[in-house]
């Protein structure tokens, strides 16, 4: 029996058969985490369902294995300034995007102070 069964149970109560016939074919085995979201997904059903119940059986996303490097080159693509940058002036989106990647930090920091 799955870990969250109350969960799945809860959620196979408002399916029809055949969205609830995907849900029984991942806990026999027969299909993956990722043949289930495909399926799930064709039946109409919203991924964040679909990644609830695949969590509930077991299946949820395997956690990051690598871990940051200093001295790497953050790339960003963003939209063209359509002038200055200006904090106090700017009016588009591209101003916008730039400001808020480069200055975010002036406003977000840790407890003591540090960024």
């Amino acid at each position: 029996m799955p870990k969250h069964f109350r969960t799945i149970d809860a959620a196979r109560s408002n399916l029809s058969a055949i969205e609830n016939s995907a849900i029984d074919e991942l806990l026999a085995g027969r299909i993956g985490r990722r043949e289930f979201l495909r399926h799930g997904s064709v039946l109409g059903l919203s991924l964040p369902f679909l990644g609830g119940i695949a969590s509930a059986v077991g299946l949820g996303a395997p956690a990051a294995r690598a871990e940051g490097k200093p001295g790497g080159t953050v790339r960003a693509g963003i939209a063209v300034p359509g002038g200055a940058i200006d904090p106090v002036t700017f009016y588009d989106s591209g101003s916008y995007q730039l400001v808020f990647q480069t200055a975010e930090f002036l406003c977000v920091t840790q407890p003591d102070l540090t960024l």
